[in-house]
């Protein structure tokens, strides 16, 4: 019934296609496929965090080895000295590097929420109904527990 018949005689209708009829499910589309990129990115920064993390892991090892070491002489020597500057050195280096890869993955995060909240504001042209305070209180709980943490960089307050 809703159909037409084109000249040519095939089936269907004379609608234009389905990525030019509705401007809105281009956006839709446009916003998944962004924030597909941005959780493959996302990935990426989290295994480069572990690996970061795995490479520091032999550090601070090094370093509880020789505070043990350092007890069990119950001396400080100058060797010790010399060493651990270097060891905790290396450490905050490795600290400093893993830190900064979790602030990008903070930002990705952040990110791809803010994408998510514009596309729910879109796609919601009703009006918002009224919310009783326990759903409130609920809705902060929830949000409160998936905020990203903001970490500041050495020597920002």
């Amino acid at each position: 019934m809703g159909r037409t018949k084109t000249i040519s005689g095939g089936g269907g209708t004379n609608s234009p296609s389905s990525s030019d009829s509705n401007p809105a499910s281009n956006t839709a589309q446009k916003s998944e496929t962004r924030i597909k990129d941005l959780l493959k990115e996302l990935y990426t920064l989290i295994h480069n965090v572990q690996d970061e993390r795995a490479k520091g892991e032999h550090n601070l090892t090094n370093i509880s080895k020789t505070h043990e070491r350092m007890q069990q002489e119950q001396r400080v020597t100058p060797y010790y000295k010399t060493k651990l500057k270097g060891l905790y050195k290396t450490a905050m280096q490795d600290a400093e590097v893993e830190a900064e890869l979790l602030r990008k993955a903070l930002d990705k995060i952040s990110e791809i929420k803010s994408i998510r909240e514009q596309r729910r504001i879109a796609d919601s042209d009703r009006p918002k109904p009224i919310m009783r305070r326990g759903v409130l209180m609920s809705m902060l709980q929830q949000n409160a527990s998936t905020l990203p943490l903001w970490v500041s960089k050495p020597g920002e307050k």
